[in-house]
């Protein structure tokens, strides 16, 4: 924020991860840092994360707003958000004010998630336990085998593989909720661990024939 005020530049600041996620009341980044979100001039989000709703949103000044309402492509080819996803929101940020003891159990249940991952000597990356907590995989094959393995047990945990990640990093990301309890995320971490552990049993047993 110094340098920025320091060189009189614009702040664009991505908060599509952290609201309903980082702040003491899930606020997100100005939040969790102390900052003025005035001292901002463009913040973006998603509705589709802690909203539970699609789309997303530019918040910042009335001049800016209008400026990129007839100028940027995305928008003077497209229409507003509907009514029903508009109130999905809308309902959504009423439960987080009027609740924000969710957030403290969804920081509890991420860090919960984290640990239980990393005592299974699972690869996390450099994940730091809010909300959405990354295993990584040796190979894709690794990862499709684990995700396949996760659905065949009712575990919804899609794989993200090469291009949406580099090559050499393929993963299932874990998205972490509030709702889950602690015994939702052990069962997963285990579920996670034993069918890596039989892919590469299986991969060594092909490897050596």
């Amino acid at each position: 924020m110094d340098i920025k005020d320091r060189h009189d530049a614009w702040l664009l600041l991505d908060e599509a991860h952290s609201y309903g996620v980082l702040g003491k009341t899930g606020r997100g980044l100005c939040e969790h840092f102390n900052v003025d979100p005035k001292r901002i001039e463009l913040t973006i989000g998603t509705l589709s994360k802690s909203f539970a709703s699609s789309g997303g949103f530019i918040a910042a000044d009335t001049n800016v707003i209008e400026w990129l309402r007839f100028t940027l492509p995305g928008f003077v080819y497209s229409v507003g958000l509907s009514p029903a996803t508009v109130a999905s929101a809308h309902k959504a940020l009423d439960i987080l004010r009027a609740e924000p003891q969710r957030v403290t159990k969804l920081r509890s249940n991420s860090c919960h998630f984290l640990d239980a991952a990393k005592a299974a000597n699972l690869n996390t990356g450099m994940a730091v336990g809010e909300a959405v907590v990354p295993i990584l995989f040796s190979s894709p094959e690794e990862c499709m085998f684990v995700a396949e393995t996760l659905m065949a047990q009712g575990i919804y945990a899609p794989p993200v593989i090469h291009v949406g990640i580099p090559k050499d990093l393929p993963r299932i990301r874990f998205f972490i909720s509030a709702a889950h309890s602690i015994a939702d995320l052990d069962r997963v971490v285990v579920a996670v661990a034993h069918a890596a552990q039989l892919f590469q049993t299986q991969h060594a047993r092909l490897s050596a024939e």
